[in-house]
């Protein structure tokens, strides 16, 4: 299932790259003569050799008065090299920017400046690009800072790139984009800092820029806002090294519809993300009817591809709808597929609020909310995922996963869902059907997660929503990783699931050697299976298949609320599972049910990548799988635990994520 907020984002995306970024292209076929550098420190001298010159160095900071000239342009297709020598361009002008490349056939490269000053209000329609610099080839800026650039638009258009639009290729290097803004009525407002076509960024900071639409007064006669992006927007591949991201926000107002898509960087391509720092950014709409807000700091609609990185204190807040309100992702939403490698999401937030009568609001992914998701070697810690309405709905407080994928080398703590009617996997979510909500109240029908309303809003755009290709995984595998300390509200209607909750219906679960301890539901606070559908209240039951939970090599313990599972009808033991109450249905071949003390120690480091609870010498667990049994067909490549450490270690495999080594001792 392709999540339909990423489907009507690229078909937005799409038709605003068709034509929007390049209306304004001039093809002339002057070449400037290789070679020729100038040296300039006027306003006129820069002028006029950045229109016809190779190489311009400059000399001095340079302020731009003359606002008959408007933007400093260049109409010439090839190379153009500005060396900035740590000086500024500062643009004085009311509606210029600062510069302006028209040819698509330009390729600029900027070293050593500051551009700022640039501003754009009342541009024809269309035109809203690009306040600092816009380029419809491709740039390049290395050790630039782009700050104090603004679109602040009076009418409405596609507004982009409060600093930077480049309809090419967007290189930066060692660069600052700080501190600027785009606004307006919209409809479509993104790259509050700056936007290209493919984009790489490396040892580079997108630092507390703005994408605003605010269309609540209606005055560009639409209903329909949408911000995308208020760092970086990327309206194909995005390559992001070694780089930091923080305090941006994306905000979308309208008196029908908003959506906020990606409050740190929105890709409508695939994307790679390696040594990146997101921290403070935040997606957030206030809407009359529908509000949708998601990605807190990073969306990509294709494949994401994220190593080696930490998500902090992001935010996802969709906010004042009459009827349905709806946030995904804290840190991360992928509606395709995403990768996460040796990577931390800690204290992002999702909180909805639908204060409307008889308004929905729904919460999903405190940390990441992902179509497919494959995940390793990473900490998902104190996230929370939180839903307040009529019917408000929560689920995945650290992780949801609508389709599949594998956790593995994870340890998913202290995270928490909140709602007042359903609330379910504190830890971990798998399942899409909360997605859906039938509703029996009188004139309202039922919606899914866009809402009919939204759904409009995309097809008047004329575009065609593309294919999202994900990879087909079976299931979700959980392998090798420790659900501690995570919580689902005890006061909803429904709260399950406090460590992980399994969707009926679902491709199935699977749990291998993981570590379940210490979560908090009124039913089921270590597992639990939750129905495949929500229905409104006073709607029957659906009749759903169980979804098929195998669990092989796992201890569940000190359940606080409900007992260590709940109802589960579909799960298979596979063998050599601990439950310390009587609450799970394990039957086969080394389980034990109602068992003693695993003697876990506290969540620490212990080794590894992450922080895992070390069962004691005396443990139950040590050695009670015997080496003929420790891979079974579910867990035939697991050879490992959690942190590396080879099993078995003694006369057996250790249940559980952590397998004990135990230092020989000498006397003499």
């Amino acid at each position: 299932m392709v999540n339909d907020v990423g489907s009507r984002v690229v078909r937005m995306l799409r038709a605003l790259a068709a034509g929007a970024l390049v209306a304004a292209s001039v093809a002339i076929t002057v070449v400037p003569p290789a070679g020729a550098v100038t040296s300039v420190d006027t306003e006129a001298e820069l002028r006029a050799a950045f229109a016809t010159d190779a190489e311009i160095v400059i000399t001095s900071d340079i302020t731009l008065t003359d606002c008959d000239a408007d933007d400093v342009l260049r109409t010439i297709a090839g190379p153009v090299t500005l060396v900035g020598n740590g000086n500024t361009i500062t643009q004085t002008c009311p509606d210029a920017r600062v510069l302006r490349l028209s040819d698509p056939a330009s390729v600029l490269t900027v070293t050593d400046l500051v551009i700022t000053g640039g501003s754009l209000t009342a541009a024809p329609v269309g035109d809203f690009f690009g306040a600092g610099l816009l380029s419809n080839g491709d740039a390049t800026l290395s050790g630039v800072t782009v700050t104090g650039n603004t679109i602040d638009a009076t009418v409405a258009g596609a507004l982009f790139g409060g600093g930077v639009v480049v309809a090419g290729t967007l290189v930066l290097e060692g660069s600052t984009v700080r501190g600027n803004a785009v606004a307006g009525p919209g409809p479509t407002c993104g790259g509050g800092g700056a936007a290209g076509t493919t984009v790489v960024v490396t040892g580079s900071s997108i630092v507390d820029n703005i994408a605003d639409c605010d269309g609540s007064d209606g005055s560009d006669g639409s209903t329909v806002t949408s911000a995308f992006g208020g760092g970086l927007f990327a309206f194909g591949d995005l390559t992001l090294r070694d780089s930091v991201v923080s305090g941006n926000a994306a905000l979308s107002r309208a008196p029908g519809d908003a959506l906020s898509a990606g409050g740190g960087i929105f890709g409508a391509g695939s994307a790679t993300v390696s040594g990146v720092h997101f921290f403070d950014n935040g997606a957030a709409t206030l809407a009359g009817e529908y509000a949708v807000a998601v990605g807190g700091a990073l969306i990509v609609t294709g494949r994401l591809e994220v190593q080696d990185s930490d998500f902090t204190a992001n935010v996802v807040v969709p906010d004042g709808c009459s009827q349905r309100c709806e946030g995904f992702g804290g840190a991360i939403y992928a509606p395709g597929s995403a990768r996460v490698t040796g990577s931390t999401l800690a204290e992002n937030l999702v909180q909805v609020y639908a204060p409307g009568p008889g308004a929905d609001a729904l919460a999903t992914g405190g940390g990441v909310t992902a179509g497919q998701l494959e995940m390793s070697g990473s900490e998902v810690r104190a996230n929370e995922a939180a839903a307040f309405a009529g019917l408000a709905r929560a689920a995945g407080g650290g992780i949801f996963v609508e389709e599949g994928g594998s956790i593995a080398a994870t340890t998913v703590s202290g995270n928490s869902v909140g709602a007042t009617e359903f609330a379910a996997g504190g830890g971990i979510f798998h399942g899409a059907a909360i997605l859906s909500v039938e509703s029996d109240r009188p004139g309202k029908p039922g919606t899914d997660r866009l809402g009919s309303g939204r759904d409009r809003a995309a097809a008047g755009l004329g575009a065609t929503a593309p294919t999202i290709t994900t990879s087909e995984v079976p299931g979700l595998t959980v392998t090798n990783s420790t659900v501690v300390g995570n919580r689902v509200d005890a006061d909803a209607t429904i709260s399950v699931g406090g460590g992980i909750a399994e969707e009926t219906g679902t491709d199935g679960l699977s749990l291998v050697y993981v570590t379940l301890s210490g979560n908090t539901a009124r039913v089921g606070a270590n597992l639990d299976e939750v129905p495949g559908a929500v229905e409104a209240p006073g709607a029957a039951p659906a009749a759903v298949a169980p979804s098929g939970i195998e669990v092989f090599g796992t201890v569940l313990a000190d359940p606080i609320g409900g007992g260590n599972c709940g109802d589960l009808e579909g799960v298979a033991s596979l063998g050599y599972n601990h439950s310390t109450d009587v609450s799970c249905p394990f039957a086969a071949d080394g389980d034990v049910v109602g068992g003693a003390d695993p003697r876990l120690g506290a969540l620490a480091d212990n080794g590894g990548p992450t922080p895992t609870m070390l069962p004691a010498r005396t443990s139950p667990l040590v050695d009670a799988i015997p080496v003929d049994r420790c891979q079974p067909a579910t867990a035939a490549a697991v050879t490992t635990d959690q942190r590396g450490v080879a099993r078995p270690q003694l006369g057996g495999c250790d249940i559980g994520a952590v397998e004990l080594v135990v230092e020989p001792t000498f006397t003499g």
